[in-house]
């Protein structure tokens, strides 16, 4: 019994992992997951010119619950190899910073200072990646895409997932994959 237990305990374990390992699509542009974002969960899908945008993404998490998805999240984005420049938080900062806008860009945090920063270094784009732990096993992960200049959703899809082992190839690449064949559909 006391074996059992043990064995139990390690399933438990490793059932629930989440490896956020940093992987590149495929030669097909896509990240490769045996899962597939259902149509009715992209919530959004505007058609954009998104040729203006490619300068620069934002790619932002909710820093109390998100923050230690932030590596995997903006590795996935850049290595999709679509936008010149993908910033976090601290490295907008810092380029605020160094180009001496803090006086007219006071804050990255918000709406008002990302429409500020968008007058003041060109238009990008703002991926708001959003997860929720839904109780049990169950993960949700929302990437919200939003023009800074009005603060308009471009594009939205939501993923929901278990956490057997891991949430990459449920919960993540499925939404990256969403996001790929929404850049690809509006350049």
């Amino acid at each position: 019994m006391k074996y059992l237990a043990i064995i139990f305990s390690a399933f438990i374990l490793t059932a629930c992992g989440s490896t956020l390992k940093i992987t590149k699509p495929q030669e097909n542009g896509y990240y490769q997951t045996k899962t597939k974002v259902a149509p009715e969960s992209i919530l959004v899908s505007e058609k954009v010119d998104l040729a203006k945008y490619k300068s620069m993404y934002f790619a932002k998490v909710d820093y109390e619950n998100d923050k230690k998805y932030l590596d995997f999240y903006k590795s996935s984005i850049e290595n999709i190899n679509y936008f010149d420049k993908v910033l976090t938080q601290t490295d907008m900062e810092q380029m605020i910073l160094s180009k001496g806008l803090a006086d007219k860009v006071t804050s990255v945090s918000d709406n008002i200072g990302l429409y500020h920063a968008q007058k003041n270094l060109g238009d990008f784009l703002i991926g708001e990646l959003n997860t929720q732990h839904k109780g049990g096993y169950d993960y949700e992960a929302q990437l919200k895409v939003i023009d800074p200049s009005n603060g308009k959703v471009l594009f939205h899809v939501q993923n929901k997932a278990r956490n057997w082992d891991g949430l990459d190839q449920p919960l993540f690449l499925p939404v990256f994959n969403a996001f790929i064949d929404w850049l690809k559909a509006n350049s």
